[in-house]
């Protein structure tokens, strides 16, 4: 599994901000995603999280999108996910998250 995550913010014209991330989205990486999760809670009201860049996903990065929609909805803040790749799908799928989290249309 690799060890590396690249995330990369645009400001779209709705007043949302898409976080781009690309790589795999694991234990070792997960670290850098939620310091930039954390980031954009304070600097955004809306935030549209793309994934379709990620190769892999394992649970960890389950666990990370799991504790950001549970802030999102505690701090006010909205949280929604771009259609995902089908393999982070299907981890989402497996543990339970596809209904947790809003899919972008």
């Amino acid at each position: 599994m690799g060890d590396w995550v690249e995330t990369r913010r645009e400001s779209m014209t709705d007043g949302r901000v898409r976080l781009i991330v690309n790589g795999e989205l694991d234990a070792a990486s997960a670290p850098h995603l939620q310091s930039e999760m954390s980031a954009l809670q304070r600097d955004a009201a809306s935030v549209l999280l793309d994934l379709s860049g990620v190769t892999f996903m394992d649970s960890t990065g389950a666990r990370l999108l799991w504790a950001a929609a549970a802030s999102a909805k505690a701090d006010g803040w909205t949280l929604e996910l771009a259609p995902p790749p089908r393999e982070v799908r299907r981890v989402l799928d497996l543990v339970g998250m596809a209904s947790v989290l809003a899919v972008a249309p």
